[in-house]
């Protein structure tokens, strides 16, 4: 691994479990009704924060643009339809822009690898590390180089919204085919699970 990767994970404080305990005890001692999924999220933010009494979150959406596969035979738009998503967001009139303003939170549009180039404004940067990434069954789909470009590329920006004062980003992707970046991203963040969720999904299926 990068050795400068390795300083950057090795920097990234745990949770304070203390502090999440506190927390659900805490809301477990209230007599109003519970919601699971916002009792979650409180512990969570409590262990992150280390307090009880946490700072208003400052929000932000990051939305990383890039076409995948794209010198394979699925490749049908040749980015213009992504382009066109793109610019969408980055004139504010996207679906996520109207999210994002209804819970007070700005959005960046990162151009990562589309095809298409897009112009940089307001809110919208050029990180391109290549007009899109390779079709897996031909070549690599990136070269390691390109790889750790666009990995750093994602820690400079994380680390400068936290300058910022950004407490709570919310991350999303567009592109051709981006659907398997979702997944990829599933499979990393909940693989010790895996095995039950494909369980689950083969009884429903019955």
């Amino acid at each position: 691994m990068d050795q400068v990767l390795e300083q950057v994970i090795s920097a990234i404080e745990p949770m304070d479990l203390a502090k999440t305990a506190e927390c659900y005890q805490r809301l477990a001692s209230l007599t109003i009704r519970q919601d699971s999924k916002l009792s979650y999220l409180a512990g969570r933010i409590a262990g992150v924060q280390g307090t009880l009494h946490p700072e208003k979150l400052q929000k932000a959406v990051v939305v990383f643009a890039a076409d995948h596969a794209v010198d394979g035979g699925e490749n049908k738009t040749k980015g213009k339809n992504s382009k066109a998503d793109a610019l969408e967001i980055a004139t504010g009139r996207g679906p996520i822009n109207k999210v994002a303003h209804r819970i007070g939170a700005g959005v960046m549009l990162l151009d990562m690898g589309l095809e298409e180039d897009i112009p940089e404004s307001q809110g919208v940067q050029n990180l391109k590390v290549m007009h899109g990434s390779h079709f897996w069954a031909r070549q690599d789909a990136m070269s390691e180089d390109e790889m750790m470009d666009a990995l750093f590329s994602g820690l400079q920006i994380g680390q400068n919204l936290a300058d910022e004062g950004y407490t709570a980003i919310g991350i999303g992707s567009l592109g051709e085919r981006s659907i398997l970046t979702a997944f990829i991203l599933t499979a990393a963040f909940y693989r010790s699970q895996m095995p039950d969720l494909a369980g689950s999904l083969k009884e429903k299926n019955q």
